[in-house]
Formats: structure tokens, C-alpha cells, sequence
């Protein structure tokens, strides 16, 4: 029992001193990256903004909201991107001239990174261990998966979101779809993450906005769409029955 009580001590002051570590290098970073962002201020606004030592409040508040356990699995770069955009944001809602697009930017790599850690690397190893080869058929979410799996692309935002509900409306036809079923199937935790009705209904309302498709790319991104992206992206890091919380489960198994 005691041997049990000294490594649940080490293994407590082991995250203690991760986290310090990971806190000092992503505010190291933070600064710098958040200022080249800002658009239409200038350098005395954005320096008069980020004096008030912001940032380690953004980053405290991202930690509490996700708890220490979870928070600790984030890359540096996710984490990075997380506090970023959430100060991006801060700086947003005194500013309602700025371009928001920095934040969705900040936002889009986000979702990049983590499912490009969690589920586009696992699948790609699940697809070469079967040595399988399939003719490509002319649909967009077929092309996006050959892409990924033969020549590093990332899953698109709204081809993903296209691919989860053709799969939870038992409606795929195609060979690359149906090997990301049959991952999903293997990979059970993966699946009920993504699958979960609550997930899909935050993911479609988010797809619905085109604050990552259509509105980014012609730079037409209003004010409420900002609103709307951060608070079903992330409960306004205050409900965490949203779109990444749910998405963060993966970390758990």
C-alpha cells in the first residue's frame, strides 16, 4: 500500500513538472505568432493587448475547461493552435473590425493535427497491412481517401463530416469507404466517437456554416459566424458537449 502511495506521489509531481514544461513552451510561442495574425491594428494596439498577460490566462482557462488529464496528451502544436485562437478571439470581440479568418485558420489545424495523430495514421497502417488495391471511382470522397493514403493529404473538413454520414446512414458503396468502415469496425473506440449522434449533429452545424469551406476561401466570414463556429467547436469552453470535446475522447483509451 505505501509502495502504491510513493508512486502515485511520483507519478503526480512527474505531471507537475510536464506541465510546467508545456505551459513555458507554448506561451513561449504564443505571443509572437498572435501579433504577425492580427490584422488592420497597429503594433501599439496589439502590444497594449497582449501586455495584459492574456495569455496565461487563455492558457489556464483552456487547461481548466479540458481537465489536466486530458490536456496533457495535446501536442504542443494542437495546444499551441488552442490557446492561439482563443486569444485571437479575446482580441476579436474588442475589435470587431479584425478579420476573424486567423482564428478559423488556427481552428482548421486543430482538427488537422488531431485527426491526423489519431485516426489518418492508424487507418493508413490498417490500409498497407491489408496490400489491398481498388480502381478509383469518380466521387470526391473516394479521391480525398486515396489521397490520403497514397499521397499524404490531410481529411478535408466537410469531405470527413460527407464520409461519417454515408457510413452512419449505411450508405457506402465505395472500396476506400468501405476499408475505412471496416477500420472503424476494428477500432471500436475510434467509431463510437465519431459515429455518436451528438458529434454528428455539432459536426453537420459547423459544415453548415462554410466558415471552413466556401466563406474562408472567398473571405466572407461574418462576426456570428465566429460566434457560432467557437461555440459549437468548442461550448465557448464552457459547455463541453461540443464538436472538439467530444472529438478529444480518443485520448482516453
Amino acid at each position: 500500500m505505501l509502495d502504491l502511495i510513493l508512486e502515485n506521489r511520483k507519478l503526480k509531481k512527474q505531471l507537475e513538472i510536464a506541465e510546467k514544461w508545456i505551459k513555458r513552451e507554448v506561451l513561449s510561442n504564443i505571443k509572437n505568432i498572435n501579433i504577425e495574425r492580427i490584422s488592420g491594428e497597429s503594433i501599439g494596439q496589439k502590444e497594449n493587448f497582449f501586455s495584459e498577460n492574456i495569455e496565461e490566462l487563455v492558457y489556464n482557462q483552456v487547461s481548466d475547461f479540458f481537465g489536466e488529464e486530458r490536456f496533457i496528451y495535446f501536442s504542443k502544436d494542437i495546444l499551441e493552435n488552442i490557446v492561439s485562437s482563443e486569444l485571437l478571439f479575446s482580441f476579436l470581440r474588442k475589435n470587431k473590425q479584425v478579420d476573424g479568418l486567423a482564428m478559423l485558420i488556427s481552428y482548421q489545424k486543430i482538427f488537422d493535427l488531431l485527426v491526423e495523430e489519431q485516426i489518418t495514421k492508424p487507418f493508413r497502417k490498417y490500409f498497407n497491412s491489408k496490400n489491398l488495391t481498388f480502381s478509383l471511382e469518380n466521387d470526391l470522397i473516394e479521391k480525398n481517401l486515396y489521397n490520403v493514403l497514397f499521397n499524404g493529404h490531410i481529411l478535408g473538413f466537410s469531405r470527413f463530416f460527407a464520409l461519417l454520414k454515408n457510413i452512419s446512414e449505411d450508405k457506402v458503396k465505395f472500396p476506400y469507404s468501405k476499408t475505412f468502415l471496416e477500420f472503424l469496425e476494428k477500432y471500436s473506440y475510434i467509431k463510437n466517437i465519431l459515429l455518436d449522434d451528438e458529434f454528428l449533429d455539432l459536426y453537420g452545424k459547423i459544415v453548415d456554416l462554410e466558415v471552413f469551406g466556401a466563406k474562408r476561401h472567398i473571405g466572407k466570414v461574418s462576426f456570428d459566424d465566429i460566434f457560432l463556429t467557437r461555440k459549437y467547436f468548442f461550448g465557448d469552453f464552457v459547455d463541453k458537449n461540443c464538436f472538439f470535446y467530444k472529438l478529444s475522447f480518443i485520448y482516453e483509451i
